[in-house]
């Protein structure tokens, strides 16, 4: 979460927005406009605070708020009760003019691994059940398309087993209980077995599984040191057919790759 500011009540914010009548979508503006507000104040926000300065009714507010955060645009401190935009929002834009946003070193290090080994690699955090691809980096003439935002369950996927690789036992249980509620169609998660695998992710520093995404696939995944803003896993797709016997190349390239950029 961004460091908290409190905000002065003298701030003085002009509405001074051009008139569009009604050649917009007004909900479209609303999330445009948030996220301005958003950029002004560089603090995390409550639904009270949303709905004053945008002059917003407070029960359209905090379902706009809810919806991103479900979204994975917005993440919510609970004991404040107040929303702050995830690093999801922080990646939309950066590739438009490097002028004026530059490449930091984790985008630098996601396309450097994709370039040089010509498979994709991409960036993921937790959304609740969830872990959710906020970036991804292509190779040349990439031969099958991933969207952004595209996810699975943390405890089917590589990535969601490097982000939960912390959790105390109860709650992976808990996580497991949740999941095997939803799941639809296809064998429930034992939740010993998890556990016995994530202490192998501990132990090895890098987790690998089936893409949930891409068959004849295998992903691999580490978790990037906890310096950003909140946890992510950066990982790579590569083709079944280039994985050896011996899956550590890909994990240890993955690990060095993290080294050399951020040292972690």
């Amino acid at each position: 979460m961004p460091r908290k500011r409190a905000i002065s009540p003298d701030r003085i914010f002009v509405d001074a927005r051009p008139q569009f009548g009604g050649s917009i979508v007004k909900s479209a503006q609303r999330v445009l406009e948030l996220f301005e507000l958003f950029s002004d104040v560089r603090t995390g926000l409550t639904v009270a605070d949303v709905a004053s300065k945008l002059k917003m009714p407070q029960s359209s507010t905090s379902s706009l708020l809810r919806s991103l955060h479900t979204l994975g645009y917005l993440s919510i401190d609970h004991q404040d009760r107040t929303y702050s935009p995830t690093v999801r929002v922080a990646l939309l834009g950066h590739w438009i003019d490097p002028q004026l946003v530059s490449e930091g070193p984790i985008i630098a290090m996601a396309r450097e691994l994709s370039e040089k080994t010509g498979v994709d690699s991409l960036l993921a955090i937790r959304n609740k059940l969830h872990v959710q691809v906020i970036y991804r980096r292509y190779p040349p003439n990439p031969k099958s398309h991933g969207p952004t935002g595209s996810g699975s369950f943390l405890v089917l996927a590589a990535t969601g087993h490097v982000l939960m690789c912390d959790m105390p036992d109860r709650e992976v249980t808990l996580l497991v209980s949740a999941t095997n509620a939803q799941l639809v169609e296809r064998p429930s998660v034992d939740a010993r077995r998890l556990m016995a695998g994530l202490a192998d992710v501990r132990r090895q520093g890098y987790a690998f599984g089936p893409s949930q995404r891409s068959p004849d696939h295998i992903t691999f995944a580490v978790r990037l040191p906890d310096t950003t803003v909140e946890p992510i896993a950066f990982g790579i797709t590569v083709p079944e057919k280039n994985v050896s016997k011996d899956p550590s190349y890909w994990g240890d390239l993955l690990k060095r790759s993290v080294r050399k950029w951020l040292g972690g």
